[in-house]
């Protein structure tokens, strides 16, 4: 019997996040309101904007707000 892998990408907490931040050009978020966000721990969600600040997508900006680094470009 096969079973159906319904999960998609954005069901990852990690997938998620980086599609707010493409979708939303101007959204800047705290790390309190990334794991609100998420429904993750704040010590998952520092990892999670780490490793898409390690990507390039994010910088920490003034303030502790998370930001996308540059507009992307359709």
């Amino acid at each position: 019997m096969r079973t159906m892998h319904t999960d998609t990408l954005a069901d990852r907490p990690i997938d998620r996040l980086r599609d707010e931040y493409e979708s939303m050009a101007g959204l800047r978020l705290t790390l309190p309101q990334v794991a609100r966000l998420l429904d993750v721990d704040q010590a998952r969600a520092a990892l999670l904007l780490e490793q898409l600040e390690a990507e390039g997508l994010l910088f920490e900006a003034a303030g502790g707000t998370y930001r996308r680094s540059a507009p992307l470009l359709a």
